[in-house]
This record gives structure tokens, sequence and C-alpha cells, in this order.
């Protein structure tokens, strides 16, 4: 094993002193950070926010302090549908919501989980899993159909925002704390019907989630004023009825297209896991793994047809929110560093260097006259202060190859090989397994 001697530092510190590159560097990072330094504004002149294909949108969503990106996404892919149908300016579906159902959802598969694994050690990889998942705000495109399906949706101004749901952090220590100690609980316990057990349990995270965001509403009145400031009100509507009624998308249409490669998973492949999930019951994560080529090609046929498209990136990789660019070569630490990182995407996933971290919506692209696209048009929901782009991000066409792996298109725009994936057998993964 190889161990630093003294006379190693020297020799490091010698070829550091030879590279006056190294020295500019030094100063400028020390000074002004290292994206700052880094960054390559040529890169950003490269990616205005303009686009031959554009879907209409509404005003942008604000998630704050909580990690329900994928929430905020497959709310936003719903609503040009809505206000394209009736004619709205602007439209918002209520997050906080969805966001209670997801919780306690989420508790009562945690607490099933715990009981279904109480013959295996505490810790147990799977059990770790578990527990560190117990109250998180993450999700998937499928815990978002999940709870539309079961749940429906309501307008916005029905139940807003609040202090907890727009900053998530306390709210998940109370939840961690009583649902570890009620797991604690049900592995000590000897009944083998646990269910009233768990209920009760429930019971108490529902106090915790209506002290924290209300009680979510059963039954309403719709209304609003279109673009010609025309007053409607449709009258008893269920958040079901609702949805049904309102913009009737079959979500079980909608396909987890994907570009992933590691040591567990490769291109041409469907792949499943059953421990990621929001709800007992649930349609479990399922991914149709394909090339970069057929997702975009999808993607530009559903943008054409006025769908936007949720999808999953990695966004702490080569972004940029306060310029609202997402590209390859918007830092140049090669030279800052007077190094090289060549890892390539499957290299990337498969150290876990890069992951699936963070959920928009692709509202537009460019496409050059060849049929190649060199920019696409991103929605995201981290509110438009200090956002060129109102908000909106402008993702180069490089960035998209190497570090998009989720994309959520409907079938009907899915060519012949990636359709023919969807009668493949699901290949099971573990959690840790995906990315």
């Amino acid at each position: 094993m190889y161990k630093v001697e003294i006379n190693d530092l020297k020799k490091f510190e010698e070829n550091y002193e030879k590279n006056n590159t190294l020295k500019v560097s030094t100063n400028a990072v020390i000074n002004n950070g290292i994206n700052n330094t880094a960054l390559n504004k040529q890169v950003i002149d490269k990616c205005p926010n303009i686009f031959n294909i554009n879907v209409k949108t509404g005003k942008i969503s604000n998630q704050k302090q909580s990690g329900r990106c994928w929430l905020f996404a497959g709310l936003n892919m719903l609503r040009n549908k809505l206000m394209e149908k009736y004619n709205l300016d602007d439209f918002g579906f209520s997050q906080i919501y969805l966001t209670f159902f997801d919780k306690l959802e989420k508790a009562n598969f945690f607490l099933n989980k715990i009981v279904e694994t109480r013959n295996l050690d505490i810790t147990s990889r799977e059990i770790e899993y578990y527990l560190n998942n117990a109250a998180a705000d993450g999700g998937e495109w499928s815990y978002f159909v999940n709870l539309v399906k079961k749940y429906g949706v309501i307008p916005q101004y029905l139940m807003k925002e609040t202090v907890s749901s727009e900053s998530t952090n306390n709210l998940n220590f109370i939840l961690n704390a009583k649902l570890k100690e009620d797991a604690l609980i049900l592995r000590e316990t000897k009944e083998e019907n646990l269910d009233e057990l768990i209920k009760s349990m429930l019971s108490e995270i529902y106090n915790i989630l209506s002290v924290c965001f209300g009680k979510p509403i059963t039954h309403f009145d719709f209304e609003y004023n279109d673009k010609d400031n025309n007053y409607y009100i449709v009258k008893n509507l269920t958040p079901l009825k609702f949805y049904e009624d309102f913009i009737g998308l079959n979500l079980e249409e909608f396909v987890n297209v994907t570009n992933i490669e590691t040591e567990k998973i490769s291109l041409n492949n469907v792949y499943e896991s059953e421990f990621v999930n929001n709800m007992v019951g649930g349609k479990n994560i399922q991914l149709v793994n394909t090339t970069i080529s057929n997702i975009k090609s999808a993607l530009i046929y559903s943008l054409k047809d006025n769908q936007i498209c949720w999808f999953a990136c990695d966004v702490l990789t080569l972004a940029n929110f306060t310029k609202g660019v997402m590209s390859c070569n918007l830092y140049d630490y090669d030279d800052l560093f007077q190094t090289k990182f060549s890892m390539n995407k499957k290299q990337r996933a498969t150290t876990k260097f890069s992951t699936c971290n963070h959920a928009m919506a692709f509202t537009g692209v460019n496409v050059l006259d060849d049929g190649t696209t060199n920019r696409w048009k991103v929605e995201n929901s981290w509110g438009d202060k200090d956002n060129p782009n109102n908000g909106y991000f402008v993702m180069s066409d490089d960035y998209f190859n190497e570090y998009v792996y989720e994309v959520i298109i409907n079938k009907k725009y899915l060519n012949e090989e990636t359709l023919k994936l969807l009668d493949k057998k699901p290949i099971l993964l573990k959690p840790w397994e995906l990315i």
C-alpha cells in the first residue's frame, strides 16, 4: 500500500511551482471560486433562449426548499393541456395536495416493508435503504402516476403552499422520528396481523401532516376566468372527477424511456424495482432503456404535438443556475486545474459520480435544417428570480446526450424499435443498482 512520504510532498510542491498556469488559477479561484473562474462565456452565448418548437406553458413554479421536483414537473406536464383546452392564460395545480398524500402513502409503504423484513438484521442493506427513505421528499414518475390515479388533482388556489411544504426539513425530521420509532415497535412485536397497529400509526402521521399542511379537501367548486375574462363555475367536483373531466390524460400510456448504462444496466432492456415505490399496491418504477437518438426523435414528435415531457437528469453537474444554461463545456476545469476529466456517461453512472437527481420538463427544442438538434428548452421549478430566462433553462444538445437519463413519453410517439422493448420481461434491480 502506497504511503505518502515527506519527500513526495516536496516533489509535488516542485511540480506545482513550475506550472505558471496553476499560479494564475490559484489567484483567480481564491478570489472568485472555482465555477466563476472556469465559466466559459462563449458556451453561454451559444445557448440563446430561442426555439423553433416551443410549447406554451404557464408561469414558472417554485418548489423552494423541498425535494419535490418530480411532483412539480409532473403537474407542470399536465397544466398546458388544461390551459389550451379551456383558453387560460395561466393555471396552477396544488402541489401541497399531492404532497400530503405522498407523505402519507410513503409512511404506509415504509411501515409495511418494515413488517415484511422483520426476519432481516436491522443493519441489512435493504432495511438501511428503507430507513434512509422513510420520510424523503424525492420521487419518481411512477410515484406521480400512483398519486394522481388514486387521489386526483385540485386547483392551486384551493390548497396553497405552507411554510412546512415549502421548507420540509423540520417536517421530515418529525416524520422520521415518529416512523423510525414505529419501525422498532413493529420489529419487536410478536403479533402476526399488524394491520390495525399500522393503521393507528398512520392516523398519527395524518395528524402531523394536517397540522403542517392543513386537511386536504374532498369536494369543491371549480371557478375560473378564461383569456377573454369570461367567468365559469363547475360545482361539486371531487379531485378525481376534476382530473377526469378537465385533463383526462391516460398516464398509463406514458413510458419511462431511459438512456442509462452501468455494470448492471445495459441498453435494449427493461428494468424494474419493487423496492422503489411510494404506495402499497402502486406501480413500480419501470425503465425502458434505449438509445439517446430514439429518445430524442420521440421527444421531438411529442413537442410538435404540444405535449411537454417530464424528464430527469444530473442537474448538479455542468449547470449554471444564474445563467440558465446547461452545457458540457460550460466550465473549463481541464485548463483551470491542468488535468483531464475524461469519464464517459457509463463510467460516471457506474461510479455514482453522476446520478439522476432532479426532474424538470422539456417544453421546446431547436431543430436544424438537417433534422438534428442543438438546444432544448427546460421548464424548471426553482422560481424565476436571478434567472435570465424567467426561470427556464437552455440545455445544449451535448448535455442532453451525457446527463439526461429519463424522459416520460407517450407510447404513440415511440418508434418500433423502442415499442418492441415493452414486450420484454423486466429485469429486477435493487434500489442501490439504480442511479
